[in-house]
């Protein structure tokens, strides 16, 4: 396989190799065999560890990916965390289906964003807050007295790592799509082609 074709493999399948699922049948290893004699996951693995050494900003953007795609339509800090596969991508998106929180939303209606997704308040600032406080909602949830303990213990260093890794298994979870609910694309850039 060509580095370019490796390259176009690893994109078209990084969604599915860092989204898992609560209900449906997702697995860790579900690639395996699938693409000739290729460990599809060790591919996308390898190619974003090599991404890594170029640009270490890729994991900011793939989290990001993450999130928007578990939140939209279900497609080095948290250290490692075993990430079940088999997600499809969605066949439409449309800018009217978007459930992202506005960058400005509360800690009230952020909570209820979050627990319409099935994610816990412990999950949401796992997930929001990364030790970074930029954003306003890192500040009010310093400061809210339903979150403020959960951010003390993130200001602590307290299992950060695997309090985000378990947040982020979590989130893939969220809106998942398999079997003939969604398609794996051939092509990151389009949907397949109907037959």
């Amino acid at each position: 396989m060509s580095s370019a074709s490796t390259a176009m493999l690893a994109l078209v399948l990084v969604f599915g190799a860092f989204l898992s699922a609560q209900c449906h049948p997702l697995e860790v290893g579900f690639y395996r065999g699938k693409c000739r004699s290729a460990d599809v996951e060790a591919v996308v693995s390898g190619v974003i560890k090599e991404w890594y050494k170029k640009d270490p900003t890729i994991t900011a953007a793939l989290l990001r990916m993450q999130f928007h795609d578990c939140f939209v339509n279900s497609g080095g800090e948290g250290g490692k965390y075993i990430v079940e596969t088999g997600r499809r991508d969605g066949r439409v998106s449309l800018a009217k289906n978007v459930d992202l929180p506005s960058p400005s939303i509360s800690v009230s209606n952020s909570i209820k964003a979050f627990s319409n997704k099935g994610l816990n308040l412990t999950d949401m600032v796992y997930l929001l807050v990364k030790r970074r406080g930029v954003l306003q909602i890192d500040q009010d949830l310093a400061l809210d007295p339903l979150s403020i303990n959960t951010v003390a213990a993130i200001a602590n260093g307290l299992d950060f790592s695997t309090r985000f890794g378990q947040a982020m298994i979590k989130l893939g979870g969220v809106q998942v799509l398999t079997g003939k609910q969604g398609e794996i694309r051939r092509s990151c850039r389009a949907t397949n082609k109907r037959s």
